[in-house]
């Protein structure tokens, strides 16, 4: 079984709910939820997906289909709505179509929720409405976060496909900025978060601590060093702000 669980900061639990994901012998398809977030306002999101993958009676190929959708619930579980984002096969993908995939969601600071997928960076209001989505680059790596202006931060892979720029989205009009933001650090080094709400840019790890930095610094802060630490932080790739003198990792 899986579960969707709430606590607050002293880790006591507020909510749970069982999420629906499990298997069909008939059509050979596996479904569920995965990439919940929740707003500030406490409003909870999901992307739902199927899977099917058959063999087809008439001519014995194997094929396949998958599909996702945007999922909104209470804090029961019950679904409040659900609206499909995108879906591709085996046919679509032959037929010279593009495999549909979805990365992440993110919920912004105006109850918007932004689907991030390998089509577009879409926005849907608490409704499920669609409004503003901005087509997603070949490169993109699939990083992206907010800022402190409530713009989207996404990498994109270089020329080369050797290193990771990022670039600003701009979430009132779509634009893309033309330049890449200038960052003090080299993607492999380092594991990136986003800072907002620390008075940073970005937070960044790696073995010996986290960092700090804005856009257009030439060097890193170090913000907490691992060995004056109570805990061993050398597989810390995720952080998440709760204020600006505390973070969850």
């Amino acid at each position: 079984h899986n579960y969707f669980v709430t606590f607050d900061m002293n880790g006591k639990e507020l909510s749970r709910f069982e999420v629906n994901s499990g298997w069909d012998e008939e059509t050979n398809t596996s479904y569920g939820v995965n990439q919940f977030k929740m707003s500030k306002n406490q409003e909870i999101y999901g992307i739902g997906y199927s899977y099917m993958n058959a063999e087809d009676e008439t001519n014995g190929e194997w094929i396949w289909e998958e599909s996702y959708s945007l999922i909104k619930f209470d804090k029961e579980g019950n679904i409040i709505w659900e609206t499909s984002t995108g879906s591709s096969s085996n046919q679509q993908v032959e037929d010279g179509g593009n495999y549909y995939s979805v990365n992440n969601i993110l919920c912004d600071n105006k109850g918007n929720v932004w689907v991030i997928d390998s089509v577009a960076y879409t926005c849907y209001d608490k409704d499920g409405n669609p409004g503003i989505s901005v087509e997603a680059r070949e490169n993109a790596s699939g990083d992206v976060w907010f800022n402190e202006e409530g713009n989207i931060i996404f990498g994109e892979w270089d020329d080369d496909w050797e290193n990771i720029e990022f670039y600003e989205i701009d979430t009132k009009t779509g634009k893309i900025s033309q330049e890449p933001l200038v960052s003090p650090g080299g993607y492999y080094q380092y594991s990136y978060s986003s800072g907002l709400g620390s008075g940073w840019d970005m937070l960044a790890t790696n073995s010996i601590g986290v960092w700090a930095f804005n856009w257009g610094d030439t060097k890193m802060t170090k913000i907490m060093d691992y060995l004056l630490s109570d805990f061993d932080g050398t597989s810390i790739y995720n952080i998440s702000v709760i204020s600006k003198d505390k973070f969850m990792a």
